[in-house]
């Protein structure tokens, strides 16, 4: 480390900060978006930064203004985490069901391991964490989907057993867990948690949806177990593609966006 990757800041009294700085993501038009829609840190955002990396799911209760801070992973970029070439790191997305227009959501906005997703009712006005997922690198095209838990969006196996059938066809429910190591096999394979999105229409200008494959289950894509419906509250699984009934555009669409960046913005 050389003088100029290091910053010394005096806080009150004695009390000297060696701060190393990050890699800061330089999209103008994102800083400006969060200027103008009263995103700010401060040092509780450090706080809420350590907390979510290396506590448990549930830390102690830390007062009002810990609560509501947003937390470094928004701005901050690392070499663990590259962008994926399709979508900015950190920052929160929600995926919202093109048939349907509901959002992708983690049941009961449950934090615990072995949660399953499910589609809810999308309110664009008050995104609840539970709607907000972060895409990270995974390497050959894919990338791993994390919860605001911190958790990873992953394909639901047990010994080899299909936990739904669908008009004969074999559907998976889809859940939050921790990462799995690199070189686990079964239900504990690193492929059941890595995902590529494919942009859903043959015409570029339209490509503002994308359907989501399983590295695990490359032909089944990610859907609400039920795409018929228009229940509310729904499981997602992953299953087979519903037939298309347009050449231009791949069914089973999950429009894509960001409370921080505008949609013109989404696609690097």
């Amino acid at each position: 480390m050389n003088r100029d990757q290091v910053k010394v800041v005096a806080i009150g009294y004695d009390s000297p900060v060696i701060n190393p700085l990050p890699p800061v993501n330089n999209n103008e038009e994102m800083r400006t978006t969060a200027i103008n829609s009263g995103l700010h840190f401060d040092h509780t955002s450090i706080l809420k930064t350590i907390a979510r990396r290396f506590m448990s799911q549930n830390p102690p209760y830390m007062g009002a203004r810990y609560a509501a801070a947003h937390d470094l992973s928004e701005v901050l970029s690392t070499e663990m985490q590259k962008n994926t070439g399709q979508f900015l790191p950190f920052v929160p997305y929600t995926l919202e069901y093109e048939n349907t227009k509901m959002n992708l959501d983690v049941r009961n906005a449950d934090r615990s391991l072995y949660t399953l997703l499910q589609k809810s009712v999308a309110n664009p006005q008050n995104i609840p964490d539970s709607q907000k997922f972060r895409f990270e690198d995974a390497g050959e095209g894919y990338v791993y989907v994390r919860t605001f838990a911190g958790l990873f969006v992953t394909v639901l196996v047990s010994e080899g057993l299909i936990h739904l059938i669908a008009n004969g066809v074999p559907a998976y429910y889809v859940m939050q867990d921790l990462k799995f190591p690199v070189g686990s096999s079964g239900s504990k394979d690193p492929n059941l948690q890595k995902w590529k999105l494919v942009p859903g229409n043959s015409v570029t200008t339209l490509n503002t949806g994308f359907v989501v494959y399983s590295a695990a289950f490359p032909n089944l894509v990610l859907q609400p177990a039920d795409p018929s419906t228009s229940a509310t509250v729904l499981d997602v699984v992953l299953s087979s593609p519903t037939p298309s009934e347009n050449r231009l555009a791949k069914p089973n669409q999950w429009n894509i966006t960001s409370p921080l960046i505008p949609q013109s913005a989404v696609l690097k």
